[in-house]
This record gives structure tokens, C-alpha cells and sequence, in this order.
């Protein structure tokens, strides 16, 4: 049988979605699921996307775990950089979270910070 294809009763019959196997594969415990996805029954049936859980300060973007922008913050498993928000003392003037700027503080006369 072809690559991603393997032998069944006589037949090449091709691996579920999202995996692979080798050329010359004689059953479909060859096939293995795609970087990304897994199967929970533990034999190649289907093979689905696996749950992915960013930590603390990070957002879900395509499938991966990216770092909220510079000086802003989210909880754990945000799935959105609009999860991310500006840490104190800071602000994003576009109003979405792009880059977090120190907010600029005027003192009266002979006061300072």
C-alpha cells in the first residue's frame, strides 16, 4: 500500500484523518496521529485535535501558547489575546491589547511621584 494507506481484508484503505503511516503498512495500528492530535482510545480510530491549556500570562493563538504583550497579564487558560489586560499603571490607548504604555501622570505644582 501507498504511504498513508494501509493492507485491510486484500484492500489498501486509507489512515483516518489527521494521521499518517509508511509505505507498505499491513494494518492500521501503522498509522499514527499528526503532531497535534491524539487518539483517546489508545488505537488509531480517530484522531482528534488535543486540548491545549496555556498557563498563566499567555493566550491560545492557532493552537499555540503565546505571551500576553509587556506588561499585561491573563489567567490561566485564555483562549484570546483580548484576555490579556494592561497591569496596573498601564494602559493600551487602542483599546485592545496590542502594547500596554505607562500612563503618563501629571502632578500639580511642587508634588511629584
Amino acid at each position: 500500500c501507498a504511504e498513508n494507506e494501509y493492507l485491510d481484508a486484500g484492500e489498501c484503505v486509507s489512515c483516518p484523518s489527521h494521521s499518517t503511516s509508511a509505505e507498505g503498512s499491513t494494518e492500521m495500528s501503522a498509522c499514527s496521529c499528526d503532531a497535534g492530535y491524539s487518539d483517546a482510545a489508545g488505537g488509531v480510530v480517530e484522531c482528534t485535535a488535543d486540548v491545549v491549556t496555556c498557563a498563566e500570562n499567555e493566550y491560545l493563538d492557532a493552537g499555540e501558547c503565546v505571551s500576553c504583550p509587556s506588561h499585561s497579564t491573563s489567567a490561566e487558560g485564555s483562549t484570546e489575546m483580548s484576555a490579556c489586560s494592561c497591569d496596573a499603571g498601564y494602559s493600551d490607548a487602542a483599546g485592545g491589547v496590542v502594547e500596554c504604555t505607562a500612563d503618563v501622570v501629571t502632578c500639580a505644582e511642587n508634588e511629584y511621584l
